[in-house]
């Protein structure tokens, strides 16, 4: 039981010293041992945990996938997204602004900020393809498809890039307005 304790609470110092340097440097530029004297905790133990700088990187995405995926199952409702994706962005509006600081860390930097909007991408694309009605002339299930396929990109583009500026430039804008704008504009998308 101690063991684990310790093993929590190292692997979090170690996540909050990496995250704090990147803030003013890539990934790229960090080394191990800055992360190690950052965190006050030795080569050895990080390496006990992770077997490189990037491996501790990664747990630092999962852990925001695993915090949104949390999030969305507490409400099985907000799988239907023509029904319900003014609760989704909801959830992704609080979820983002409350960690506004801890995101401008992936934003602030061009390679982490890749990682950022591939995380974006897979979920909006996750609840887009099956919330996505085409109307007009009926046509074969393969354009169909197709045409799913290209307004969920399209959709999904421009709401990582709205996400992305609201978190790093847009401080001015409230959570409340930054929702409302983005609800409006996607209101005629799903009707």
């Amino acid at each position: 039981m101690d063991s684990d304790l310790r093993t929590k609470k190292t692997k979090k110092l170690l996540r909050d010293a990496l995250e704090s340097l990147l803030r003013n440097k890539s990934l790229d530029d960090i080394t191990v041992k800055e992360i190690c004297e950052h965190a006050s905790i030795n080569r050895v133990t990080f390496y006990d945990h992770y077997f490189n700088k990037e491996e501790l990187h990664d747990e630092i995405i999962l852990q925001a996938e695993h915090d949104i995926i949390k999030e969305f199952k507490k409400d099985k409702s907000i799988y239907y997204l023509d029904k319900n994706y003014k609760k989704i962005l909801q959830k992704l509006v609080d979820y983002f602004g409350n960690k506004r600081k801890h995101f401008n860390v992936f934003l602030s930097n061009p390679k982490n900020r890749l990682l950022f909007t591939s995380l974006l991408h897979k979920y909006f694309m996750k609840y887009l393809r099956r919330g996505i009605k085409i109307n007009g002339a009926k046509t074969d299930k393969k354009e169909i498809d197709n045409q799913i396929l290209i307004k969920s990109q399209f959709i999904s583009g421009a709401l990582i890039y709205s996400f992305s500026w609201w978190l790093k430039d847009g401080f001015d804008i409230s959570k409340e307005e930054f929702l409302k704008h983005i609800c409006n504009l996607l209101d005629d998308l799903f009707k």
